[in-house]
């Protein structure tokens, strides 16, 4: 018998019980945005989300990106995309909005870079020791 998860689409964007994901943090429930494509999230248990952080201040690598106004977030928001995480889907709480075309854009833009994908292309096979 096959198991039917919720529909979540990439670019949404979550209030997402992270307790046990972020063992430092003192409040369980954390925006998050979806990653994964579409295709991906309809018969997976786990969602790919990156973290979203309020702030006031640029973002200080290429993997952050910074949105105003996100999805339904008030005020400054930071998502980190060095580090995406699995979750169980039923960890998703609250929709709290979409990013626009636009945003995911930027979204993507730094994926690409912290995977060294120039122009939809592949992981490079080796690269340069630092």
């Amino acid at each position: 018998m096959e198991q039917k998860y919720l529909e979540f689409y990439r670019g949404e964007i979550y209030y997402a019980d992270m307790n046990t994901v972020f063992s430092q943090r003192m409040t369980s429930l954390q925006p998050v945005l979806v990653l994964l494509t579409d295709q991906g999230l309809y018969s997976c248990p786990t969602v790919l989300v990156a973290e979203a952080r309020h702030t006031a201040h640029k973002p200080s690598q290429a993997t952050h990106v910074m949105v105003e106004d996100a999805g339904g977030l008030p005020g400054n928001v930071v998502f980190r995309l060095e580090k995406p995480y699995p979750i169980d889907k039923r960890r998703l709480r609250g929709r709290a909005g979409k990013l626009t075309p636009r945003q995911m854009e930027e979204v993507d833009a730094a994926l690409r870079s912290h995977f060294y994908l120039e122009d939809g292309g592949c992981l490079p096979m080796e690269v340069e020791a630092p």
